[in-house]
């Protein structure tokens, strides 16, 4: 999708600013003529808390109290099974209670767990509930009656802990030393010290029945094949233990599923990499680049041990900095537009691209919300993006350690709504701001990677009149992203009491850039290429994909993802002679049709949007799988594709 920054209806507003202090930015006063905005903002070079993410600190099962980190919000909890359950009939208001005891508060602060119930911690105890053979150690982990009781209590945690949003995600733990599915030194019967596949069955079973809206991990990629759950790499980017990481890799669920780990201080050739210590990982150029390389070929959120890192240490402070930056998500806004003069009750338009400079995605499906501020940053108005779905905003993907970027870069995603201004809401001067909220509370929590920053978690682009032309374009000063600590969510789930936006939002399949690595990847960090024409793959040209075809050519781009937020297909697409939509078969979501039968449409020889009603022709929109073209039934001419994109 092309956009002319400058149009007779538009003015650039480019911000340049530094770290290290507030600023306040000045725009020139534009006229009411101008209709709109747009804005270029900057990625700040602050590393910062966000939920999920990060460093991950560890409370241990005698602790009393979480830890205190610099970029702490998720912390994961080992939990003795004794504590939530000793006999089966226990209930699940037991959980409930000692869950509420021991995370008390923790929402003020905005913090998360991923807790971890485990019966064994070698060298501090066992927790065997009773009723539960806990003798010989080559047979009691695989006696019926543990697995039968095992399944069950997973029933129980899902209903304590499937709609607590105190819960990050939860690791299925339970089976083995310290819930980690091996029981090494020993062995098993079989002489095997892995969670035998029966375990993995019944655990995986009832894990996916318990755990609707929480993620689930577990430890081995080689185990749980058969479900859909995040993996921990429990000894991560250890030169010894390298297989966890390229099994993690080959596994290749991070576009949905959770990935962490600790990096492992304890065994092994530590020396050679990750380092000896948190301090020596993060101090350490090699041992920093190295791990941060298996972070980016993972896809890793979030990670453990190197937590327990000096951060009074300047060179360690720096290197963690750096490292903080990649793990997880990183949403950097690079351009926003939006009316400049609205009258009460009509319609504010807003819009913005994001990418995501990160590793991972964002795993749950969190609002983004628009709000008009008062110049005392109090909110006026707020209205969230219908239908926007952040998990969508996805990283590169395969990583190079030579050039130290994706081969697939990712790709800028296009958010846009229009909102209700109401009536009543007093005419001046308001500044227009983003955020992500937590739905526990409807709250500014997930933060954006600008340097447009107010405290209390939005990302402010600019000033709206409201009733009148604004009286100016400054926003500042900023805030500090890291130095925030007023960010919160609430237990409980209340209706918003603000807008929705009218607009639709879209989801961009495929952008022909001149500049773009052809075949590459496309707009969701997928594969994208083509092959067998006349010019071969095809040749970017002026910003769109040129296939020239006599009767041969073959087009993909690899969806893979859930599409049910989105309801129709748009390919804008040219011919060189029109009447091309005769010529060319897609396929999508299980639904094999010509594009003049998929869209009754004709293709011109200017350029024009066709559009496919997803619902109405079938297509699996759960389950697309990867949308094809084919240009082997008769004709012969040339087509130019600008974009496809879902709406």
């Amino acid at each position: 999708m092309k956009r002319k920054l400058l149009k007779p209806m538009a003015m650039i507003l480019t911000l340049g600013l530094f770290i290290g202090g507030p600023l306040a930015v000045m725009f020139p006063k534009t006229s009411a003529a101008a209709g709109t905005i747009t804005v270029n903002l900057t990625e700040t070079q602050e590393a910062f808390k966000n939920p999920f993410k990060g460093f991950r600190p560890t409370r241990f099962m005698n602790d009393t109290k979480f830890p205190n980190h610099e970029y702490g919000t998720v912390f994961k909890h080992y939990i003795k099974y004794t504590d939530l359950e000793n006999a089966s009939s226990d209930s699940v208001q037991k959980i409930m209670d000692w869950s509420n005891a021991a995370w008390a508060g923790i929402e003020s602060q905005n913090k998360k767990v991923i807790p971890r119930v485990l019966i064994v911690y070698p060298n501090e105890g066992e927790f065997w509930p009773q009723g539960v053979p806990s003798g010989d150690v080559a047979t009691r982990w695989t006696t019926n009656i543990l697995k039968d009781r095992l399944a069950a209590f997973i029933q129980k945690l899902g209903q304590a802990w499937d709609s607590d949003p105190r819960v990050a995600y939860v690791e299925l733990g339970l089976w083995g030393n310290w819930g980690e599915h091996h029981i090494y030194p020993d062995q098993l019967a079989d002489e095997t010290d892995r969670i035998p596949l029966s375990f993995q069955t019944a655990l995986g079973d009832a894990a996916e029945q318990a755990f609707q809206n929480k993620k689930v991990q577990v430890r081995y990629p080689d185990t749980f094949q058969n479900y859909d759950f995040g993996l921990l790499w429990d000894s991560f980017a250890l030169i010894d233990d390298l297989e966890g990481g390229e099994g993690i890799v080959a596994r290749d669920s991070w576009r949905t599923q959770v990935n962490g780990g600790e990096v492992a201080y304890d065994w092994g050739q530590k020396h050679i990499q990750p380092g000896d210590s948190p301090d020596d990982t993060l101090s350490d150029i090699r041992h920093r680049n190295y791990v941060i390389d298996w972070i980016k070929k993972t896809h890793t959120t979030s990670l453990g041990w190197i937590d327990l890192y000096d951060a009074k240490n300047s060179a360690v402070s720096q290197g963690a900095a750096l490292m903080q930056k990649e793990l997880g998500y990183r949403f950097v806004i690079n351009q926003a537009t939006f009316s400049e003069n609205v009258q009460p009750g009509e319609k504010m338009k807003v819009s913005f691209q994001v990418v995501n400079k990160g590793s991972a995605p964002f795993y749950y499906k969190w609002p983004v919300e628009a709000s008009l501020l008062r110049s005392d940053r109090s909110v006026a108005w707020k209205g969230i993006f219908n239908n926007e779905d952040i998990r969508n905003w996805m990283p590169g993907d395969d990583w190079n350690s030579s050039t130290r970027q994706y081969d697939q870069t990712p790709s800028d995603q296009q958010v846009s709504g229009e909102f209700d201004i109401p009536s009543n809401l007093p005419a001046g001067t308001y500044t227009l701001a983003l955020s992500i909220l937590d739905p526990y509370g409807n709250r500014p929590s997930a933060r954006f990677a600008n340097t447009n920053y107010y405290t209390g978690g939005r990302t402010p682009i600019g000033k709206v009149g409201i009733g009148m032309d604004p009286a100016n374009q400054n926003i500042g000063p900023f805030d500090s992203l890291k130095s925030e600590n007023t960010l919160s969510y609430s237990l409980t789930q209340t209706p918003y009491d603000g807008g929705y936006s009218s607009g639709t939002s879209s989801l961009l399949l495929d952008e022909f850039k001149d500049l773009m690595s052809w075949p590459g990847s496309n707009g969701i960090s997928k594969w994208t290429g083509a092959n067998g024409f006349v010019n071969d793959a095809g040749v970017i040209e002026s910003g769109a994909l040129k296939l020239q075809y006599n009767n041969n050519g073959w087009f993909g781009s690899d969806i893979k993802q859930n599409i049910e937020n989105y309801s129709k297909m748009v390919i804008k697409i040219k011919g060189a002679h029109g009447g091309e939509q005769h010529h060319m078969q897609l396929s999508i979501g299980g639904v094999s049709q010509t594009l003049a039968a998929f869209s009754g449409d004709t293709v011109t020889t200017s350029f024009k949007e066709v559009e496919i009603d997803l619902a109405a022709k079938g297509i699996d929109r759960s389950s697309p799988g990867q949308l094809t073209m084919t240009f082997w039934h008769g004709g012969n001419s040339t087509i130019w594709i600008d974009e496809i994109r879902f709406e």
